[in-house]
Formats: C-alpha cells, sequence, structure tokens
C-alpha cells in the first residue's frame, strides 16, 4: 500500500492549476500521472522498518487570533452585503477577468465566511476553534500531522531541527486552512487573512511562532 502524505504545501502550487472547470479535471489528470510516476519510482527502491511499538498523541491547541470583535464582524457583512445589492454583480467565479473572480465570487465566500463567525460569537466574545495536533510513531518513523497546510519555510524549520531523525510532517489532518510563515502573515493576503474568514474563523495573530513549539513538544513526547 502506498500513501501521499501533504507536507508543506502552502505556499506552494502544482504547476497546472486554478482553472475553468473543464481544464481543471485535464489538470487533475495530469498531476495524477506525475504522482503515479513518482510513487512507481520511489517503490523501487523502498526498504522494510521494524514497526514493533507503535504509539500516538492528540492535542486540541488554541493559538492566538487577530483583534477582530463582534462589531467588526458586522461591518464587514453590512459592507458586502451591500456590494451585492447593486445590478449586474454576480457571484459566478469561472470568469477571465481575475477582477471579477476576487471582487465578486471570493467576496461572497467571504460573506458566507463571515456570517458563520457571526452565528457562533456568543455575545460579543468572537470565537476561537482549536486546531487539532496529531501524532504517531511508527517504529523509528514520527508523522506529525495537524489541521492546517504548513508554508515550506516553517516546515523547513520543523526539519532543520530534526535532519537527523525520520520525522514526516502531514498538513490537512482533520481540519483545513493555513499556517503562513512570517512573510505571508506580514502581508496580510489571501493565506493569512482570506482563507481563514472564508472557512468561518477570524485570521491568526502569530501562528507562524507558535505552531512550531507545539509540535516540537508533542515530538518530544513521541521519543
Amino acid at each position: 500500500m502506498t500513501v501521499f502524505l501533504p507536507g508543506a504545501l502552502g505556499d506552494i502550487n502544482p504547476t497546472l492549476n486554478h482553472r475553468i472547470p473543464r481544464e481543471s479535471k485535464q489538470a487533475l489528470a495530469a498531476i495524477a500521472r506525475q504522482y503515479r510516476s513518482a510513487i512507481e519510482s520511489g517503490l523501487k527502491e523502498v526498504a522494510l522498518i521494524p514497526t514493533d511499538e507503535i504509539e500516538s498523541i492528540r492535542r486540541e491547541v488554541k493559538f492566538a487570533r487577530k483583534p477582530w470583535s463582534r462589531i467588526s464582524i458586522e461591518r464587514c457583512i453590512r459592507k458586502l452585503e451591500a456590494k451585492f445589492t447593486s445590478d449586474g454583480i454576480s457571484d459566478f467565479p469561472h470568469n477571465r477577468d481575475r477582477s471579477a473572480l476576487f471582487t465578486n465570487g471570493m467576496e461572497m465566500a467571504r460573506l458566507q465566511g463571515l456570517r458563520s463567525i457571526l452565528n457562533t460569537c456568543r455575545g460579543e466574545k468572537v470565537p476561537n476553534p482549536s486546531v487539532t495536533l496529531h501524532g504517531i510513531k511508527l517504529g523509528p518513523v514520527v508523522l506529525m500531522g495537524f489541521g492546517l497546510e504548513l508554508h515550506e519555510p516553517l516546515g523547513k524549520a520543523i526539519m532543520a531541527d530534526h535532519s537527523d531523525e525520520k520525522i514526516c510532517i502531514v498538513s490537512l489532518v482533520g481540519g483545513m486552512g493555513y499556517a503562513p510563515d512570517a512573510a505571508a502573515q506580514k502581508r496580510a493576503g489571501y493565506a493569512a487573512d482570506f482563507v481563514p474568514l472564508i472557512c468561518g474563523e477570524i485570521p491568526f495573530a502569530k501562528i507562524h511562532r507558535e505552531l512550531l513549539p507545539a509540535l516540537e513538544r508533542m515530538i518530544r513526547r513521541l521519543r
């Protein structure tokens, strides 16, 4: 059996991406062929490892969020709702004009996400859902998973501290969204701010500084 474990993919895109539905299906087939070729090559050099010892660990961790308030959420909702009352406005996302994609289709996704956040507010308190962290040790191999899509520099930082160990980082385990690195966090763009909102969550404040220590603690527990 072969399993694909997505690692630090947050800021890495395949060559073929972000196409209209018909082209996306063709791109998916092409990417699948590339994966199959890579797996077939890897299987030729596969080696068995002892797995007498199996351990697992799971934690629900809350990370700091940006200082959004119920008032600021309601203000953004009103602004976006006003946009969609204008004549000729559509939320259809597959438009060759990229400006229409981001001002209409994706803005509707953000509006729905903000409504979801508002529905889970408790009075003036804005929700801060936890992120699931998983760890499993199979013999000498440790798999560290979390419910976010890690940016490559953060993945490199983890692996640099454990270059002599068999540790695999696995993104998008039990959740969705991004764990942006410091540069992406500073830009406050698609990964750091836009995606959390369309997922129905307030953006992280300093996930690039908080996630790695949390993963380190779990790795130490599995050693």
